[in-house]
């Protein structure tokens, strides 16, 4: 008898992975809209250059106040934030 293999079903992304992901994506286009590289942003927030990458593709969110640094580095608005919330 032939028996039915199982396959475990990944679940989608959590609201706050996708949200991150968002957040990394709305950062890299203002940093590539700038002509930044990640070091340029790094070395002007006294971070790692991981950490920017981290924030970017998603993998952490940045802390409170460095998301603040990172929005008036890159010229973004409040209501670009507000989106991302919105849309979670």
């Amino acid at each position: 008898m032939a028996t039915k293999r199982r396959t475990a079903q990944r679940p989608g992304p959590r609201p706050d992975q996708d949200r991150r992901i968002r957040l990394g994506e709305l950062l890299k286009a203002a940093r590539g809209a700038r002509g930044w590289t990640q070091r340029q942003v790094a070395d002007a927030l006294d971070k790692g250059t991981s950490a920017i990458n981290d924030y970017e593709v998603g993998r952490r969110e940045p802390p409170g106040l460095v998301l603040i640094d990172l929005f008036v580095l890159l010229g973004l608005k409040q209501v670009d934030l507000h989106g991302l919330a919105r849309a979670a």
